[in-house]
């Protein structure tokens, strides 16, 4: 008998899939196990596929992070709501927004688990500051009562911090031990069975591609397969289903420190990866194919 439905969700920012091949793309240069396709690629190994989606979502101007994630999120077109995109942390607008219209919400009103994978540091919890400046990620968890993992949930196994190798926490005065980028994979595996819905967001893709740097740029690509790769090795492929996508293009264009208004990557693998490949075109259509999968 199958297993119960499961969801690992990963979220990279700033990562998008160039119609054309270009030679300084980093993930055309390599080329990346996971991102090296154009409009659409099928991964037999992993039972997936992948496909190029919107992200400019109808509104003109470059895609930022604050709507891009907030649509993905809680599949509201959020840069329609607003009349525009909208950069950086998410404004009251939105917020108010994610806290009836999020997937953590709306999977916790179907008494389904959900969980963010992501830790946060001492300061947060003590600083106002930090608590008010927030991703959309963290505004939708909260709004949905979900709770916070701490830097000692990592050290435990059961988080994994935004830098997932370690080494930038163990370099603030941390004492961790240092994941591989496939060991931080595994680790996000071993978590999302403890739930229904396991969400983690990374976001040093999308810095890395504002800084205009080939080098960097590839060793970034070379990280995120990695940790995909990681992920793989222990995915129960028959019973579960792993999602990644990305809120707009930078990383795969670093001869520019802007967002680019290229289509992004949605990969789909396991089970029912057909049914997101065929449901979602853009990022407004993520959050509705997530409610319908557990509905069906």
């Amino acid at each position: 008998m199958r297993q119960e439905k499961k969801i690992l969700f990963l979220f990279f920012d700033g990562v998008g899939l160039e119609a054309k091949a270009r030679r300084l793309n980093p993930f055309q240069f390599l080329p990346s196990k996971f991102f090296s396709f154009r409009h659409r690629r099928s991964f037999p190994e992993f039972r997936g596929t992948g496909k190029a989606i919107d992200a400019t979502l109808g509104v003109t101007g470059l895609p930022q992070s604050a709507t891009g994630q907030a649509t993905i999120l809680s599949g509201v077109n959020a840069p329609r709501l607003l009349g525009r995109h909208l950069n950086g942390f998410p404004n009251r607008e939105l917020r108010e927004m994610l806290s009836r219209e999020s997937v953590f919400v709306k999977l916790k009103q179907k008494g389904l688990e959900a969980t963010f994978a992501n830790a946060y540091q001492p300061e947060f919890f003590t600083s106002p500051l930090a608590r008010h400046y927030v991703s959309v990620s963290t505004a939708a968890v909260i709004a949905a009562g979900i709770p916070l993992n701490d830097i000692g949930e990592v050290a435990a196994g059961r988080a994994v911090y935004q830098e997932f190798t370690n080494s930038y926490l163990n370099a603030r005065g941390f004492s961790l031990d240092v994941r591989t980028p496939e060991q931080a994979g595994e680790v996000l595996v071993n978590i999302s069975l403890r739930h229904d819905f396991t969400f983690y967001e990374y976001f040093l893709s999308d810095l890395v591609g504002h800084r205009k740097n080939f080098d960097r740029a590839l060793i970034e690509v070379s990280k995120l397969d990695r940790l995909l790769s990681g992920v793989c090795t222990g995915f129960d492929f028959e019973s579960h289903t792993l999602l990644v996508t990305s809120d707009h293009g930078n990383l795969e264009n670093p001869t520019t420190k802007s967002h680019t208004r290229n289509p992004v990557p949605l990969l789909a693998f396991g089970h029912d990866a057909q049914f997101f490949t065929k449901k979602v075109r853009s990022l407004a259509d993520i959050t509705p194919a997530i409610l319908e999968f557990f509905d069906r």
